[in-house]
């Protein structure tokens, strides 16, 4: 019968190799034009921009001025118009 231990020596004799990953969890910076966005909805609602990770803050009664990237996944939500 095997011994535990001889199982525990050829485990730490074992390597591993570890290849750490960036994980970027800071909104990124864009320079790109920005549209007004307006909230289809009543109410109010903060949104954080699917490419920027800025957060916009809505309300039914006017618009506000989005990055042009993250204004088209909010359009393309439905719950969002552009205003020309």
């Amino acid at each position: 019968m095997a011994c535990c231990g001889n199982q525990r020596a050829a485990a730490r004799r074992a390597t591993t190799t570890f290849a750490p990953t960036t994980v970027h969890s800071a909104p990124r910076r864009t320079t790109e034009a920005a549209v007004y966005v307006r909230y289809v909805y009543a109410g109010e609602v903060a949104v954080r921009g699917a490419i920027s990770g800025r957060v916009y803050y809505f309300t039914s009664a006017g618009s506000t001025l989005v990055a042009r990237s993250d204004a088209r996944v909010l359009v393309a939500s439905g719950q969002f118009v552009a205003v020309a």
